[in-house]
């Protein structure tokens, strides 16, 4: 890229997109300090170019507002003066080979930031504590690195409502201070799946009052909770899966349970029989998917339910499909399976008045009996 770029005194957005440029950034730091500078604000983007390394000339940009680097193959460390653009309102280095610790600016003077999007690097260490002073931050993007810790400092980012740190190395205690992160409720998200979360800790609750909560493929084995629950939890997507839970789903989450409209605890090691408030979920576009757990005993005996996708699949349940357990779902549910389990006899006679059904599996080897001449009025279904 020819240095002449920094003689464009009035630019205010400059973007190279798809570019197959090669060499260095070569943006001159007196040109760009001295040209650049002034006073107008602007932004910088660029992708599919090939510098080394982030040029610290962009440190001298003062009134830089948003600075967009993805997808650019950099790689070395994140240059610290970036922490000194007092205008910054989004930095975006995702897709990078970014490496190193993310700078620990204990002074953030990016007081305007945003969006900070480091995702898709090779970054690693502990996340600083001092992230949470961007007290203006609403999305804070560190997935698919090498972080390892948590820190509870990141409850202060009152104003944050995307927080994804999934697919890192993250181990050790989830702060319950996660929970308190600001514009909380449908529209705020807390992703740390696919790390290594174990033991310490156990579920924090305040996790309830996060409109989506994805804590997925971890080693969480303590279904115990940490704090107490809120009068009016707002979560309405809860992902538990694979992770080490074990014994009856816990009794925190049934305070929270008729709020989710999607509940996903497959594949863990909970056991004994599915408990009737599985079923309570108030949004009728819900989703229940409990399989590849230990669950053992009937099928609950309920009288109502609002879900809609139902998975109990590949677990040890026994007994008989009632026709009353159908009768609570024959208007709502959409798609059931209860396949792979140890379910008897014949199927109820009610089995084809499901008004929306399209997908149905109940294959299992000790049910009997002819299937209902009912089936066939459920036009609806494709599988």
């Amino acid at each position: 890229m020819p240095n002449t770029f920094g003689k464009l005194k009035k630019l205010e957005e400059l973007k190279l997109f798809y570019i197959s440029f090669s060499g260095s950034l070569s943006l001159s730091e007196e040109e760009l300090h001295q040209e650049l500078d002034s006073g107008l604000g602007y932004t910088m983007t660029f992708s599919n170019i090939n510098p080394a390394s982030i040029p610290t000339t962009f440190c001298q940009l003062k009134t830089l507002r948003t600075l967009v680097l993805t997808s650019f193959r950099l790689n070395g460390k994140i240059p610290e003066c970036l922490c000194k653009l007092g205008q910054l309102k989004d930095l975006d280095l995702n897709g990078n080979d970014l490496k190193g610790r993310i700078p620990d600016c204990i002074n953030w003077k990016c007081g305007a930031l945003q969006g900070l999007g480091l995702a898709n690097n090779s970054l690693s260490g502990a996340i600083p504590a001092s992230l949470g002073n961007l007290v203006e931050l609403n999305s804070l993007d560190l997935k698919f690195n090498s972080l390892t810790r948590i820190p509870s400092e990141l409850g202060k980012l009152a104003k944050i409502s995307a927080l994804g740190i999934s697919n890192n190395q993250l181990h050790g205690k989830l702060p319950p201070e996660i929970g308190n992160c600001g514009n909380q409720g449908y529209g705020a998200s807390i992703e740390v799946s696919n790390n290594k979360l174990s033991v310490t800790g156990g579920f924090p609750l305040s996790l309830a009052m996060v409109g989506d909560v994805d804590v997925s493929y971890n080693r969480l084995p303590d279904p115990e909770p940490v704090g107490t629950s809120p009068a009016d939890p707002g979560i309405f997507y809860l992902r538990l899966s694979h992770n080490l839970f074990s014994g009856s789903p816990p009794s925190w989450l049934e305070n929270l349970v008729t709020t989710p409209s999607n509940l996903e605890m497959f594949e863990n090691k909970f056991t004994g029989p599915v408990l009737a408030y599985l079923f309570s979920a108030s949004n009728a576009y819900g989703n229940l998917n409990s399989s590849h757990n230990w669950f053992t005993g009937p099928l609950p005996s309920i009288t109502t339910s609002t879900v809609s996708s139902i998975d109990l699949s590949h677990n040890r349940m026994s007994g008989s499909v009632t026709s009353d357990f159908f009768g609570a779902l024959l208007n709502t549910t959409y798609l059931m399976d209860l396949s792979f389990n140890r379910l008897t006899g014949p199927l109820p006679e009610n089995s084809g008045d499901f008004q929306m059904m399209y997908y149905m599996d109940l294959s299992d080897k000790k049910l009997s009996g002819e299937v209902p001449d009912t089936i066939e009025k459920m036009q609806t279904l494709s599988a």
